[in-house]
């Protein structure tokens, strides 16, 4: 056991010597094996970051129902009773067809230019807000109000979250194939490294197998050496 420790701790002493001895070499390399790792880390943690961004943005992910003419109240109530009931939504706020118009009113210019209407044409609205922003949020709301008679219209504001959710996807996937061709090319540095290593040290290597060095004996040093290029980058 002894002996054991005694070529291990031999063979560290030696990887050590050799790396104070070329340190400049050795700190570029686990430079560029630090950014080689940093790098798509960053870029998982960016796409994260923007995937919590995105549920925080809940005001904007909204349904509008236009509802049928000649509603009786109640009937509008139980409606807006059964949707406020489902655990996607978060707010209902109904605007009966007279706000509506008076709304649209106050945004023009002339205050009377929809006085002269026969009567008023917009309908009674319901303005859904979701819970967040997940397509799978918007779908069973807007199932359920399809399949209702009170509903004659439906507008779901949801194309962009779908497109958001799609990006925030496609970002991760960009980030993990870039983050196995940067973990290669770190591979491929450390082996080329090791490599170089070894026809520098040939002659020392042969004159050691001539006095009976074995192969774990001959190795052991370059492996802890690529052990510590990896460790310090």
């Amino acid at each position: 056991m002894k002996n054991w420790l005694n070529q291990h701790t031999l063979a560290m002493q030696l990887v050590l010597q050799r790396l104070k001895a070329h340190w400049l070499n050795t700190l570029t390399i686990c430079m560029v094996i630090g950014i080689t790792v940093t790098l798509p880390g960053l870029l998982f943690v960016g796409v994260d970051n923007l995937q919590d961004a995105s549920r925080s943005i809940k005001q904007d992910a909204q349904m509008s129902a236009f509802l049928k003419p000649a509603l009786n109240g109640n009937v509008i109530q139980r409606l807006i009773n059964d949707v406020q009931a489902l655990p996607q939504v978060k707010e209902v706020r109904y605007v009966p067809k007279e706000e509506a118009i008076k709304q649209l009113g106050q945004q023009f210019l002339q205050k009377d230019l929809l006085a002269d209407l026969p009567q008023n044409p917009l309908p009674d609205a319901l303005f859904i807000t979701l819970a967040d922003t997940q397509p799978n949020t918007a779908k069973p709301v807007q199932e359920m109000l399809q399949a209702r008679d009170e509903v004659e219209e439906l507008v779901v504001d949801s194309v962009w979250i779908e497109r958001l959710n799609s990006m925030l996807v496609l970002g991760k996937r960009i980030a993990l194939i870039f983050a196995c061709l940067l973990g290669i090319a770190m591979v491929t540095v450390i082996s080329n490294t090791v490599r170089m290593q070894v026809l520098t040290h040939e002659t020392e290597i042969e004159v050691s197998r001539l006095i009976g060095a074995t192969h774990s004996f001959i190795r052991r040093p370059f492996l802890y050496m690529g052990s510590v290029y990896g460790l310090g980058g």
